[in-house]
């Protein structure tokens, strides 16, 4: 009876961050102003794991770098910075594809010196992908030195990461062709 009722609570704890998801994606996907999604995305994220904050880069194929283009509830707004592919617990998601747990991000040997004078205690980092393409990089933090994020965090942001890859780049596409058509119509 013990075991049913937490395999109950589990399964009822699963429907409910599926539901969280969907209603997510479906916010997101009705939005196509580039940085209402991009803050958006973040915010979700943030409060579908309960950390402190978070921070979202997008892939500039161009460059072969990240751009944090979101921060949420961090000691420093970092957007605009820019990242390179291996560098700090981003680049490295971005560089390997797979997502990373950094338990004690102060004593992490490959922390980014954008960072040393932070309070994040811990961190979580998961790559935005279609398919195999880099849209981006998500990460979530905590300032808590008794969180520990774990196989379930893991998992729900893993189900949240490629929804918000395809929301992210509706909008930059919708983006670029109003670009588009405003150079079309001025000349």
């Amino acid at each position: 009876a013990i075991e049913n009722a937490r395999l109950f609570e589990a399964e009822k704890r699963r429907a409910e961050e599926q539901k969280a998801i969907l209603e997510t994606m479906r916010d997101l996907s009705g939005e196509l102003e580039l940085t209402k999604v991009l803050h958006g995305v973040l915010e979700r994220a943030v409060s579908l794991l309960g950390v402190d904050g978070g921070e979202l880069a997008t892939y500039d194929q161009s460059r072969n770098d990240l751009v944090i283009v979101a921060s949420h509830n961090l000691d420093t707004d970092t957007t605009g910075t820019r990242m390179a592919i291996g560098e700090g617990a981003m680049g490295r998601v971005a560089e390997t594809h797979e997502p990373f747990i950094i338990p004690r991000y102060q004593e992490w040997e490959g922390r980014s010196s954008q960072y040393t004078q932070s309070t994040i205690q811990t961190g979580l980092a998961a790559p935005l992908l279609i398919g195999t393409r880099l849209v981006g990089v998500i990460a979530a933090v905590d300032s808590d030195p008794e969180r520990e994020f774990g196989s379930e965090d893991l998992r729900l942001l893993e189900l949240f990461a490629p929804q918000a890859a395809i929301a992210i780049e509706n909008a930059q596409l919708f983006a670029a062709g109003q670009r588009d058509f405003e150079e079309l119509v001025v000349n």
